[in-house]
């Protein structure tokens, strides 16, 4: 009790899953496959990868067809060029 008020009916707890069947994810292994698939979407992405060296070749590919992209890793908040796309 908390004065003339019994808490647990003053506290309600409201629990909902999130939605994310927005979201479209693909798995893809050549960067060739995933140059081409962003090329043709047009949308918005964000890609994971296991390695610095595997971003960059993304990134590199991504930048010969002209289509708009940084690479971002932990170090990229250090970076001056960067500090407009790292928001930590």
């Amino acid at each position: 009790m908390y004065g003339n008020l019994d808490l647990r009916d003053a506290v309600k707890k409201y629990q909902m899953k999130a939605d994310y069947s927005y979201v479209k994810v693909s798995l893809l292994k050549k960067v060739d496959e995933i140059s081409e698939l962003v090329e043709k979407d047009k949308e918005k992405w964000i890609i994971f990868v296991d390695s610095i060296e595997k971003g960059k070749k993304i990134e590199k590919a991504l930048q010969e067809k002209e289509i708009d992209s940084a690479f971002i890793m932990a170090e990229s908040k250090k970076d001056r060029e960067l500090l407009g796309t790292v928001q930590m």
